[in-house]
């Protein structure tokens, strides 16, 4: 059973493809870390590359999609 923390990246990178509505975004600066012991991690940088951020999840309607998609199978 998957606690209320537990993420799926490949399912949720796919439904924004799907259906990008489901999806709150903002254009923010953004720059990968590369040194030290957070070297790989994106991090919001004022002279960072302005990348579109997904910032929250309609996670009803992204249930409702994935158990949909998992019937099609």
């Amino acid at each position: 059973m998957c606690d209320e923390d537990s993420y799926l990246y490949d399912p949720v990178a796919s439904a924004y493809i799907i259906n990008p509505d489901l999806f709150q975004t903002e254009f923010l600066p953004i720059s990968v870390v590369s040194e030290g012991e957070n070297s790989g991690q994106t991090v919001e940088d004022k002279n960072g590359v302005l990348i579109n951020v997904a910032l929250d999840l309609e996670q009803n309607k992204f249930h409702e999609l994935l158990k949909e998609l998992i019937e099609l199978c």
